[in-house]
């Protein structure tokens, strides 16, 4: 029995290695309309379909982790994160139905999918996010203190 739940733990780390995706790049701010925050960023993953999923993520850390140019004065949009939040920002991500989608209201790709030497994928999207709504579920779940400025 213990054999088999290390296999089967190996399988899933093998998976989980094999449908890689990152989350680096430069987001770039370009409009901010009527509640709407458009950016341009670079989606890289192992498998084509998943550098939207990328994009859309690298957006959210981006603005999360480290701000982005013109949005927000220029700061991070998350203020503290304590061990009762640190939840929302774990789950945030997670499965098919991401709670992040809910806050995205559109994903265009603008480029080519290319792939690197080292079998990686990278493609450019629009990726539209609903700020105001991102802003009030943020600060409801005590991870910012008062609304996100333009």
């Amino acid at each position: 029995m213990r054999r088999l739940l290390l296999i089967a733990a190996a399988i899933l780390a093998a998976v989980s290695a094999l449908a890689q995706v990152q989350h680096t790049g430069s987001v770039e701010l370009m409009e901010i309309d009527n509640g709407v925050a458009t950016f341009q960023v670079q989606g890289t993953a192992s498998k084509k379909s998943d550098t939207s999923i990328s994009a859309k993520e690298t957006v959210f850390h981006c603005l999360f982790d480290k701000g982005v140019e013109g949005f927000n004065n220029d700061e991070k949009i998350v203020e503290t994160v304590t061990a009762k939040n640190k939840f929302y920002l774990e789950k945030f991500f997670e499965g098919k139905n991401a709670p992040m989608n809910r806050f995205v209201s559109g994903v265009q790709q603008t480029g080519t999918p290319t792939k690197d030497e080292a079998g990686m994928f990278t493609c450019s999207y629009t990726v539209s996010i609903k700020y105001k709504a991102l802003s009030r579920d943020l600060v409801q779940n005590r991870l910012r203190e008062k609304d996100i400025t333009e």
